[in-house]
């Protein structure tokens, strides 16, 4: 599949992805989209905080922030 990624600085921008590259791009977005849908039933008001948090990659995540994420 060929996207084009727009023009920067006069050029035109294109990029070819393969199967595998797109598979994974929308395992990671339905992974994200699943994770939103969690937090939309956890709370009535959700904030761009709560969002943020929600999705921060694990290995970015301290050892104390994923033990609260777990009992809360």
């Amino acid at each position: 599949m060929i996207v084009n990624l727009g023009k920067v600085t006069g050029v035109e921008w294109t990029a070819t992805f393969n199967e595998g590259a797109i598979e994974l791009i929308i395992r990671s977005a339905q992974g994200n989209l699943r994770l939103c849908r969690n937090l939309c039933y956890a709370r009535k008001t959700v904030t761009i905080a709560d969002v943020n948090a929600v999705l921060v990659q694990p290995h970015w995540r301290s050892h104390e922030e994923l033990i609260k994420q777990q009992v809360s």
